[in-house]
């Protein structure tokens, strides 16, 4: 179930939120503005609709093997509205800077679906522990995915800035060295710290973290070294 059960729930979620989210979008903003705003759907509100998808998806991992369907629906339409009002309050309220989504939807994806999880009184020490153990297939699977991320990650942090050709392409120059570094630095600090073996996990998981770190400032006009030295060898 944790297999072929997550890759197809991943994609009802991504079905059913890439839909609910435009609902989502035109009753906040028409609560928010106090009068009736309909969503235009554009380019640009379907990129929007698919960071706030990613949101849900992340915390959908959180969640994964513990949640029931019925459970994952509920947090599917609950969730959307959450990040919209979030994603107002850090870019229009507090005013900011988050082009690559890093607080928007990666932070807030994993601590709402650590809530989750918290809130169905999941115990860790009642998870089975063939539960928290990966498979071969498994990993060799995961980490296809983490080199396609890998390689896309550049287009997910500028993709609302085509309008701006220099600006788009120093967010796609900052991310490559980012998610480069952090790439670099997973595979040379797994074996030291694992007896000369690599972790499959955490080099999934650590390859991508520059690509998210530099999120929220790969928009600024920074020295190459910036990203690579003081962002994401130390992520």
């Amino acid at each position: 179930f944790s297999a072929w059960g997550g890759v197809g729930l991943n994609f009802f979620v991504t079905g059913f939120c890439f839909l609910w989210v435009n609902v989502c979008k035109t009753i906040i903003n028409s609560i928010w503005a106090g009068e009736w705003i309909k969503t235009q759907l554009n380019t640009t509100e379907m990129i929007s609709g698919g960071y706030i998808t990613a949101a849900v998806l992340i915390s959908f991992g959180a969640v994964h093997g513990l949640a029931s369907p019925s459970q994952l629906l509920l947090m599917c339409v609950v969730e959307p509205f959450l990040v919209i009002v979030n994603k107002i309050t850090v870019e229009d309220e507090l005013h900011v800077s988050d082009p690559g989504n890093s607080l928007i939807v990666h932070a807030f994806g994993a601590f709402f679906g650590i809530a989750f999880v918290l809130g169905m009184g999941v115990k860790a020490r009642r998870i089975p522990s063939a539960h928290r153990n990966t498979t071969y297939n498994n990993d060799v699977t995961a980490m296809i995915g983490t080199v396609i991320l890998w390689v896309f990650w550049p287009s997910f942090n500028g993709a609302l800035f085509h309008n701006d050709v220099t600006l788009q392409g120093r967010i796609v120059m900052n991310t490559y060295l980012a998610i480069c570094a952090s790439c670099v630095m997973a595979f040379a600090t797994s074996p030291i710290l694992h007896r000369g073996k690599m972790e499959m996990i955490e080099i999934q998981n650590a390859t991508l973290c520059g690509g998210v770190i530099i999120g929220m400032i790969c928009s600024f006009d920074i020295e190459p070294w910036v990203p690579v030295l003081c962002v994401d060898t130390t992520a």
